[in-house]
Parts: structure tokens; sequence; C-alpha cells
């Protein structure tokens, strides 16, 4: 019996999983973000990956956040344009020995998405009654100047503030642990690192709410700025 279970425990999948020293962070239409790239690879055997998850914790609140994977990116892709971004939709895996899968995955939080989308609903709502009303009137609609008298409209402006507040990135240290899940058998691989953001990391994710408002209501505006902070391991 002993022999069975040593014999198990050589032949027991073994995954390496390797991420890059810079993650990047943003806020959009999707909600607070996270993304890291890397490379994961079997040692003795195909392993099936069933998930990718993140959790990260502030340092400042002790409050913690779990991310699920949303998107694998492409190797090469312009920060915050998920516009025209060729995403493809996050799912099931295998990895076979000596063939290294490398990925660059995107993670959002799934409670805060659902959180938004009431205030991203108002937003839709208000602005194509606001076109229905222009086009009523029979006049031809000049759609910049229509959009920036809609902006200033209190049900905007107060849809405007609660995106803001749900941006819960702030200046200081977190603690992320991206997680690999794998099946048959299920087992965990975590990687434990730092990093930090600063006053002008948070400001420029905030300055992003006017152009989640832009995107929600198909107007023209600029990609999403995202930051990129390093990827710390603490000794």
């Amino acid at each position: 019996m002993g022999s069975d279970v040593w014999r198990n425990f050589i032949n027991k999948p073994k995954l390496s999983n390797y991420i890059t020293n810079m993650a990047e962070v943003g806020y959009s239409h999707y909600g607070p973000t996270f993304a890291v790239a890397g490379t994961l690879g079997s040692l003795n055997a195909v392993i099936l990956v069933h998930n990718i998850c993140a959790e990260v914790t502030s340092q400042k609140s002790k409050v913690s956040h779990f991310m699920d994977w949303f998107a694998f990116r492409p190797a090469h892709y312009v920060m915050g344009n998920f516009s025209g971004m060729d995403l493809t939709m996050a799912s099931k895996f295998s990895i076979a020995p000596n063939h290294s899968h490398e990925h660059n995955t995107l993670f959002i939080d799934a409670n805060r998405f659902s959180e938004m989308k009431s205030a991203l609903t108002v937003i839709k709502n208000s602005w194509e009654e606001a076109l229905f009303v222009a086009a009523k009137d029979g006049k031809t609609i000049n759609t910049a100047s229509l959009f920036a008298e809609f902006k200033e409209l209190r049900i905007v402006a107060g849809a405007t503030e609660r995106l803001k507040t749900m941006n819960y990135w702030e200046p200081g240290e977190y603690n992320v642990k991206v997680r690999v899940t794998t099946e048959n058998p299920k087992q965990f691989f975590d990687i434990k690192r730092d990093f930090v953001l600063t006053d002008a990391d948070t400001q420029k994710l905030l300055n992003n709410v006017p152009l989640i408002i832009s995107n929600i209501c198909q107007q023209p505006h600029m990609n999403y700025a995202c930051t990129t902070p390093a990827l710390i391991i603490k000794k």
C-alpha cells in the first residue's frame, strides 16, 4: 500500500506556473479589471486547466476582491482598447507535456460588474430617449452637441457619480493571488505577488468614467487608461 501511495504521488500531474513581472490594472465598462500574462506547462502528464482566478487584497482596507477569468487577450494588443481587441472568452483547456501554454488573461470582478449594470442601463436608456426626442422634433441632429447637453442632465450626473464610487482601486499596496485550478485530479497552483498603486495611477483610472459613458452611448472616445504596476515577490 505504501508503494501505491508513493507511485500516485510521483505520477500526480505537476503544473509549472509562471507569470510576468508586470500586471495591468484597469477600470472600464467591465468594472475594475486585473490582467496578467504567463506561461503554464505540464511536467509529466496531460493536464486539464479548469479555471484561473485572482484574489486581490488591499493592505490599507484589508478588503479582498475575487476576480474571475473573463477573456484571453492576444499576445500583442493596445492597452485599454477593448472595442478593437480580439478577445477570446475564457474556458477550459488542456496542456500536454513539453507543450507550454502562453496566456494573457483578463480578470473581472463579476459582482461589481453586476452592480454597475444598473447605472450603465440608466445612461443607455436616457441617451436613447434623448435621440428619440430629438428625432421626433424633425430637426437635423448634431450628435456631438446633443451628447454634450446630455452629459449635463441630472440623471446622467447621478449615474456618473455612482460609477466613480464603484471603482475600488485606491492608492496603496495590494496582495494578489493568482490561482490555477486543474481537474482529474483537482489541484490548486497558486502564485502570490504584491503591487503598489500610486495617487497618479488611481486618478488615471478614475478619469476613465467619462469614457465609459461615451462608450455606452456609442460615442467616439479614447482608449481606456490602464496602469501597469510591477509584481513584487516579497521575501
